[in-house]
């Protein structure tokens, strides 16, 4: 494998643990405390954003997925000016 590819599988590893850190912290508020959705995606944005295009690589469904993903965030966006 060459080097470009392994530093992009490597960016796009933490990018997803970045993704899932927000997601745990989020899930794992305070009972009683109010989550801003709208502030929780911002934190997560720019990390969904470098993904993507190493999840349109993922075979068979990757495409699918980037696709699904975009959608909801442009649902986000207007959602959340």
């Amino acid at each position: 494998m060459s080097k470009e590819k392994t530093n992009a599988m490597d960016e796009n590893t933490k990018n997803l643990e970045q993704i899932a850190k927000e997601l745990d912290q989020a899930r794992t508020a305070k009972a009683g405390e109010k989550v801003d959705p709208c502030s929780e995606y911002k934190k997560i944005k720019p990390i969904l954003q470098k993904a993507l295009p190493f999840i349109r690589l993922i075979p068979k469904f990757g495409k699918q997925v980037a696709d699904a993903i975009e959608l909801v965030m442009s649902l986000a966006d207007k959602f959340c000016p």
